[in-house]
């Protein structure tokens, strides 16, 4: 499909008497506005409508969902799920790209996840901040959904998402008109991007019953 770059746009007004006084603030803003930014593109990667934003992860017609056990209690995740999800997990280009996405209201879950007596999470955080599950890093993360729901656990073959920038990145501006009789200041910020899962569909295995894919959730 075609990708167009869609305008993401931080708009902040500031009191003349503020930016007089604080030197420091236009660093300040840039920072704070990058952060935004940041947190709005990495929200669309996974929960993107594809209407004036990225197309997500999320529902896609690619994305494979893995049912829980039929006993599992209420509200929790456990080894069968991640083991089950790993089987379905189809992967682009080696492990590199892949990561577990999961809501921070999960991660309390993993402390006590074992086969056997083979413990199958290690709170190794110098590779992500929810350690690693069978090897693979973990990224606490709001663009998960919260315990209990449809997405509060996914694990993703970032390989499998293909993004576009405008290379100079995230472009600032300010204007004293927009807010003239305030007595404000304009503070813009604009990143253009665009993004969509590369794989259109879930893929069935050669001999078996299953399907695989770079998106997989529980």
């Amino acid at each position: 499909n075609t990708m167009r770059l869609k305008k993401l746009t931080a708009l902040v007004p500031v009191s003349d008497e503020l930016m007089s006084d604080a030197f420091a603030l236009p660093a300040y803003l840039s920072r704070k506005t990058g952060i935004s930014i940041r947190w709005k593109t990495n929200n669309a990667i996974i929960n993107g409508t594809g209407a004036g934003q990225p197309v997500g992860i999320a529902g896609h017609a690619a994305e494979v969902s893995q049912a829980k056990e039929t006993s599992q209690t209420a509200d929790t995740i456990n080894a069968n799920n991640v083991a089950k999800m790993r089987g379905r997990l189809h992967v682009t280009n080696g492990l590199g790209g892949v990561r577990w996405l999961l809501h921070p209201d999960a991660f309390n879950q993993l402390f006590t996840m074992s086969v056997g007596n083979s413990p199958i999470w290690h709170p190794d955080f110098r590779l992500a901040s929810g350690g690693t599950l069978l090897g693979i890093p973990v990224i606490l993360s709001h663009t998960c959904q919260t315990l209990g729901d449809k997405g509060d656990i996914r694990l993703i073959d970032f390989n499998g998402y293909r993004t576009i920038t405008k290379s100079s990145g995230i472009e600032t501006a300010t204007s004293m008109h927009l807010y003239f009789d305030a007595g404000a200041m304009a503070f813009r910020a604009v990143f253009r991007v665009d993004g969509q899962p590369v794989v259109k569909s879930t893929n069935a295995a050669t001999n078996g019953r299953s399907t695989f894919s770079p998106y997989v959730t529980l």
